[in-house]
């Protein structure tokens, strides 16, 4: 509910104490008072941003990470998953180009353990994945590694044969349920126009005479695949925890050709873009076909797990994307991410439309409910958002056991226009009393409840009479009138939204910067998302926390939120003046260890903000090739990490009350440490130091050449001021200081925060410096420019905020060890 603490711009409607007449949940005989509007962007209002989040100490610590690393291939677009002992990683091998190596052959390797003691895994373990050129043209495989959980070291490597490229775009596993069946992990995603794939499989069901010539063939003990002949197809494949494939199939295609051979518009593109695996090894597909007019239809099936055969299909024309799903074993039901498009019309199989009063919405993101027997929708609830594509998008998850009956789901682009309501969607069921009255299914008194309310709860609890969501009875989603939102406060918000699995009731909504994965846990939520540094430089925010990569470039992050939705901490993954991307989780399911996964570009990246939370992995690729083989141009190569416990890193000694006691000589900025005179050079601010006697937070500007490759060996010119015959310091002007010595050049701390000085001899230099350490000269610092500037200019014009320098990249300086 709307206070006076909840928006700014808007203006509030009632005070704190003015909350005390509220309506009952369900009341449509009474209208609304004016406490019970909510925040909205589409009045103009804007939210508060908390300051008292993402402000802890104490972060997860690396313990050892394994990546791709070869001149002839890199692992890309990676899903991953745990059985037992082994970590298994699914994805694309990307070729590099073979004829800078006279190989018709690709060499894929992955590499590992990298940790803090061995950050190049000089003592790690390889294991070598050989693809054949069969046809000359550089083909992108589909392959799945073997990787021990607990030690990091790479065990085998299985890859699926053929033509074209193939890519997985989403990978689940199962445990095995004790009576007979095994542990299996599911793959799907698709393959390229005219792709085959030709693999040894247990299990095989023919397709033939489809739209476009896409088939599949069984013949002794294999199974082929061929795409469509012009568009990518989707494929599903399910596999032994021992290599073995059990089944390979391109769902959907028969029936597709069944629906649509008497039409004009024959299908063409077919993708998977979830796959979800239960105990008992049914299979359940989401995905998407579009036809010649580029008219998506959303996909949902079940198949099962012993040949691949489907058993149902739900399609829902008109959604513009399917994201993710999720199985929950005790509900008998899927719980799927869709966006649809803003439009009057109504979806009839979801029953809700996106038809908000605000130009700026482009799409709706929707979680819905449904019936994993036959796949009918239950509830779904939306929020107002942007268009999206279909990948890394759109995340469910069910909660942790201990923290109730919930589901979480992420949605794209919600909250960046603002505060947004996510009081939408379909309607409520309840119990009718014999007077009229009734009693919904959100009432408290069901919050107990381990099934949907139901004809036989109503009768016993309440003897009254149940209606269901689509009667004449049920209530609109917006009369429940929670206060959960998604607050949102920049451009690029997505929200992290709590829903209560039975009922679709929003809990809270809690805004972040763009969001790829996350994962519950009994005490929290763990995100992980990437971001780019904007022009200028200018800090990503977590609510009032800022953290910053290289800039025009991508970081990961790694965050928590608590069960409330509020952020605990962030910490980041940078690459060394180049990119990181794409980053996903997983967690093992029998000691709840989490595994963090992301794309590198750089040699060198950087894992959270200093040790002994974090270490530089480093790939060595400067040694292993020559100035123009691709493998030092910029290749994505996939990194996965194992979490372990929280630790404080070296420069912060405590945290409380939202604020950092941070240890002397060091800063802590940008939720990085840094060392006295450590520079900003990995990120593009070569010509900006921690100075911790002047900020412990802030960059520090000082003299550089901006052409100079080199970063300062010593204390920043600026740092060292000297002095003329009266120790004065010149005023230029109202924002310009001249520091004078002499007859020597002038250095001139002019009022945005840069400094310009002509050369200072050597021997001058010297002078000025013996017998000083960094950090005493950094001491000097505080006397010499900040009293003078203080004294002479005044405090409001020396305390202006300083500017950072035309972004360069150099050498990284931060301090890791």
């Amino acid at each position: 509910m709307l206070t006076e603490d909840d928006c700014v711009g808007g203006g509030s409607v009632c005070g704190k104490d003015e909350l005390t007449d509220k309506f009952l949940v369900g009341d449509t005989d009474h209208p609304y008072t004016a406490c019970d509007l909510k925040c909205d962007f589409m009045l103009g209002h804007e939210s508060e941003v908390a300051e008292d989040t993402y402000k802890g100490c104490s972060f997860p610590t690396f313990e050892w990470t394994v990546a791709s690393e070869s001149k002839y291939s890199t692992l890309q677009d990676h899903q991953f998953k745990i059985i037992d002992n082994t970590l298994f990683i699914g994805g694309t091998i990307f070729p590099l180009d073979p004829g800078n190596y006279a190989s018709s052959t690709l060499n894929f390797v992955l590499k590992g353990p990298f940790d803090a003691s061995n950050p190049t895994a000089e003592d790690g373990s390889y294991v070598n994945g050989i693809v054949d050129d069969r046809t000359g043209v550089l083909s992108k495989r589909c392959t799945v590694a073997m990787v021990d959980k607990t030690t990091g070291e790479p065990k085998d490597i299985v890859t699926l044969n053929g033509t074209g490229a193939c890519y997985i775009n989403s990978m689940d596993a199962t445990k095995s349920d004790g009576v007979g069946n095994s542990d299996v992990i599911l793959a799907g995603g698709h393959h390229s126009a005219e792709g085959v794939m030709n693999v040894d499989t247990t299990e095989c069901i023919a397709v033939s005479n489809t739209m476009g010539a896409a088939y599949t063939v069984c013949d002794s003990g294999q199974t082929t695949i061929k795409a469509h002949n012009s568009a990518n197809t989707a494929f599903v494949f399910l596999m032994e925890t021992d290599g073995k494939i059990r089944w390979l199939i391109q769902p959907w295609l028969s029936l597709i050709y069944n629906q649509v051979r008497g039409l004009n518009s024959p299908v063409y593109e077919t993708s998977v873009t979830g796959v979800s695996v239960d105990e008992n090894e049914d299979v359940y597909i989401t995905g998407y076909r579009i036809d010649a007019g580029n008219d998506p239809v959303a996909m949902i099936s079940k198949h099962s797990g012993t040949n691949g055969g489907i058993l149902w299909l739900q399609e829902f024309p008109g959604v513009e994307h399917v994201h993710h799903l999720v199985k929950d074993e005790m509900d008998n039901a899927l719980y799927v991410t869709l966006n649809i498009p803003r439009s009057m019309s109504k979806i009839p199989e979801l029953n809700i439309s996106c038809n908000p009063t605000s130009l700026s919405v482009q799409s709706c993101s929707v979680l819905t409910r449904v019936s994993s027997r036959n796949g009918a929708v239950q509830w779904a609830r939306y929020a107002y958002g942007f268009s999206d594509d279909s990948t890394y998008r759109g995340e469910v998850k069910l909660a942790h056991p201990m923290d109730g009956s919930y589901v979480y789901a992420a949605f794209s682009g919600v909250g960046s226009l603002g505060p947004s309501d996510i009081d939408l969607g379909t309607s409520y069921s309840g119990c009718k009393h014999s007077d009229g009255t009734v009693t919904p299914e959100i009432d408290p008194m069901f919050l107990t409840l381990t099934e949907s309310l139901n004809p036989t709860i109503c009768s016993s609890r309440l003897s009254a009479v149940y209606f269901d969501r689509r009667s004449d009875d049920a209530i609109p989603a917006h009369v429940a009138n929670t206060p959960a939102q998604c607050g949102g406060y920049h451009s690029d918000s997505h929200c992290l939204v709590k829903y209560h699995k039975l009922t679709g009731l929003p809990i809270w909504g809690s805004t972040t910067p763009n969001l790829h994965d996350f994962q519950p846990l009994k005490n929290g939520i763990i995100i992980t998302g990437s971001i780019i540094t904007g022009s200028n430089n200018v800090p990503t925010t977590f609510d009032t926390v800022k953290v910053s990569g290289p800039v025009g470039l991508s970081m990961v992050y790694q965050s928590k939120l608590d069960l409330d939705g509020k952020g605990l901490y962030v910490q980041s993954i940078i690459a060394d003046r180049s990119s990181v991307t794409r980053s996903a989780l997983t967690q093992d399911p029998v000691t709840e260890d989490i595994y963090i996964g992301f794309s590198t570009k750089a040699s060198k990246t950087y894992l959270g903000p200093g040790a002994p939370v974090g270490f530089v992995q480093d790939l060595e690729l400067e040694s292993k090739c020559q100035e123009n083989d691709p493998v030092c141009n910029g290749i994505r190569r996939i990194t996965v990490a194992k979490l372990g416990t929280e630790q404080t890193p070296y420069c912060i000694n405590s945290c409380g009350n939202s604020e950092y006691n941070i240890a002397e000589g060091t800063c802590f900025i940008d939720q990085v440490c840094y060392t006295d005179n450590d520079t900003g050079a990995r990120i593009g601010m070569p010509c900006n130091a921690c100075a911790s006697s002047v900020s412990q937070t802030e960059w520090t500007p000082f003299v550089c050449s901006p052409n100079d490759n080199t970063p300062p060996i010593s204390t920043p010119v600026i740092l060292l001021p000297p002095k003329d015959d009266d120790n004065k310091v010149d005023v230029l002007g109202d924002d310009d200081i001249v520091i004078s010595d002499d007859d020597d050049d002038d250095i001139v701390i002019s009022g945005d925060g840069f400094a310009q000085v002509d050369p200072i001899d050597d021997t001058d230099r010297q002078a000025n410096t013996d017998g000083l350490s960094p950090i005493s000269m950094a001491a000097v610092i505080v006397g010499a420019i900040a009293g003078l500037a203080l004294a002479l200019v005044g405090a409001e014009s020396y305390s202006k905020k300083p500017k950072y320098n035309a972004p360069q990249f150099f050498p990284a300086e931060g301090d890791f060890s």
